[in-house]
């Protein structure tokens, strides 16, 4: 049986019947207010990095005349804020009196000796946030407030930004093979190369665009500029994958019917009004609808914090992944579309015994300097 208590813009829903279960079948709780507390026990009381300011009154949960008070199940806390938070980390806290161990004291009080008393983490999460209120879980009951973080993210590290652009750059390359062998090769008379030529143009000038971004922060309306022309790039590189993935259809289709296999499955025109004009439509209507999404904004930080060494190492080998994995796109089409086509495979050796004939031609055509020295006198002045 769950109970529901609430006093001034605050609630706590907990779970009355888990308790009386084991309480003798009897439990009560009270939940009240600290008027004026909050000054008491201020935010300078919670230990944090960023700058912090209270979001709530201070209140109290308590089972009064109860044995047994260790909860079956997470309490519910519903806080409505004090006011509309700009960007920061809602933190739910509780008042910890227990004394902490002497390297933290030291640290707290400056080298004073006594207990310290502090807004501890421990034991309490947010399990939902918005701009009006916060819901805070917690294991356990004591004396509670919400206390918002407010500071920038943490800045890229060095060697993640080091690994992004090489990892860019190499995207790159693959990218600009591809379309080299897009250009020249004219292996297949039945199968159009158009879709894939462009979907490697958009997509690497994406990702061109991307290794210069921090260069147009400063200015607005470069930035503005920017961010309409990735839009339009990251639109137009699926619709160009779509356009492929029809191609690849009506290709198979015509296979299975036995029927003669022409080089386009659509017309060129067609492909280049549906591959640029859909991204120009959806790019044009989203900055009419809602201009101010191009640019820079304000980064927001999330209603969560990661708080434990673990889980700083964990985000940062996400990131890590994410970026290596983002950068075998181009070194993917490249491998499928040129590297295993047999067409292309052939193309391949064509130039190269192109270019090594070319250099052998013109090595047996430049007389040596020995041949031109055993002529007879007459022939090397004619000469």
């Amino acid at each position: 049986m769950g109970a529901h208590l609430s006093v001034k813009g605050l609630s706590m829903d907990i779970n009355m019947g888990a308790l009386a279960s084991t309480n003798n079948g009897s439990a009560a709780a009270a939940f009240v207010t600290l008027n004026g507390m909050e000054n008491l026990l201020s935010h300078q009381y919670f230990k944090s990095e960023n700058k912090t300011e209270m979001f709530s009154d201070v209140f109290t949960a308590i089972l009064p005349k109860t044995i047994n008070t260790n909860l079956t199940e997470p309490v519910n806390f519903t806080i409505f804020h004090k006011k509309v938070p700009e960007s920061g980390i809602t933190t739910c806290v509780y008042w910890d009196n227990k004394s902490i161990n002497d390297e933290e004291r030291l640290e707290d009080d400056g080298g004073e000796g006594g207990e310290t008393f502090r807004w501890s983490v421990e034991g309490c999460w947010v399990a939902y946030s918005d701009e009006n209120y916060t819901v805070c879980s917690c294991s356990h009951l004591s004396t509670f407030a919400l206390i918002m973080q407010i500071g920038e993210p943490p800045p890229q590290s060095d060697f993640l930004e080091w690994l992004n652009r090489m990892c860019v750059i190499v995207r790159l390359f693959f990218f600009a093979l591809a379309i080299f062998t897009f250009l020249l090769c004219s292996w297949n008379p039945k199968i159009n190369n158009t879709a894939r030529l462009h979907l490697c143009l958009n997509l690497g000038s994406s990702h061109l665009l991307l290794l210069w971004n921090d260069r147009y922060l400063e200015d607005e309306l470069a930035c503005t500029v920017m961010a309409g022309l990735l839009h339009f790039l990251v639109v137009a590189s699926f619709v160009w994958m779509l356009l492929e993935a029809l191609q690849l259809h009506l290709l198979v289709r015509r296979l299975s019917k036995v029927q003669v296999i022409q080089r386009d499955g659509l017309p060129r025109p067609l492909l280049y009004l549906i591959g640029y004009g859909v991204p120009f439509v959806i790019v044009g209507v989203s900055a009419l609808v809602y201009s101010d999404g191009y640019g820079a904004t304000e980064a927001k930080v999330p209603t969560t914090v990661v708080s434990s060494e673990v889980g700083r190492v964990a985000k940062n080998c996400t990131e890590v992944l994410f970026i290596i994995l983002n950068s075998q796109q181009g070194t993917c089409l490249y491998i499928v579309h040129c590297l295993l086509n047999k067409e292309v495979q052939e193309e391949y050796r064509k130039w190269l015994k192109c270019s090594c004939r070319e250099d052998r031609i013109v090595q047996k055509d430049a007389p040596s300097v020995s041949e031109d020295l055993d002529k007879p006198k007459e022939q090397r002045t004619e000469k």
